[in-house]
């Protein structure tokens, strides 16, 4: 009798261990930061490829944590984090009157970080979302015309350590990113110059 009680409580010790928890999914949204200023929509193509370097992670972007700070289950991305960085770059460039398309400029981006850590305190929490990514400008033949980091951080208090207070988080740390880059002109213009070295590659 003992031996079958073991067993029992072995096997839910068993089940409860091998059962992960069940995790959130949340959905980002990125608006424009360009005003329709177009730089020269007659010649300018641009290709943009985006690729997440946080492979081990996942699709997870944060994760729910109790009151004591240890994670209870993970909070994740319904898409990957590459393809939202590529849509938002690619708003930014059809707002300024690019045109999206091989044949131009490529624009590589190594996504490095995106992830909201929440911190407890005493009355109330921090969620603190942080958004990294590498653009490499390049050209038709491979010139690298242009490489920088882009870095987003926010923080916004919560109660809840939940899937809206990441998603909030991210976004504003998302959209920060963004903006440095919408705001460098000094990449938009390697774009321009890569843009222009394969339209005469095409032309010759």
């Amino acid at each position: 009798m003992a031996q079958a009680g073991r067993t029992i409580i072995a096997v839910i010790l068993i089940g409860i261990w091998g059962c992960a928890p069940a995790g959130e999914r949340i959905s980002l949204e990125y608006i424009p930061f360009a005003q329709d200023r177009p730089i020269d929509p007659n010649a300018m193509r641009v290709q943009v490829d985006a690729d997440d370097l946080r492979s081990a992670v996942g699709p997870k972007v944060s994760a729910s944590i109790n009151r004591l700070g240890i994670e209870t289950r993970p909070i994740e991305s319904d898409r990957p984090v590459a393809d939202y960085v590529a849509d938002a770059l690619e708003a930014e460039f059809a707002a300024r009157g690019f045109t999206l398309d091989e044949g131009g400029a490529l624009v590589e981006v190594d996504v490095e970080t995106f992830y909201n850590n929440f911190r407890r305190g005493v009355d109330q929490g921090t969620a603190m979302g942080r958004v990294a990514f590498r653009v490499h400008v390049r050209g038709g033949s491979g010139t690298t015309y242009y490489t920088n980091v882009y870095q987003g951080l926010s923080e916004r208090p919560m109660r809840l350590a939940n899937g809206a207070n990441a998603k909030s988080a991210l976004e504003l740390a998302f959209y920060d990113a963004v903006s440095k880059l919408a705001t460098d002109w000094r990449f938009f213009g390697a774009v321009v110059d890569a843009a222009t070295e394969e339209a005469q590659n095409t032309l010759q």
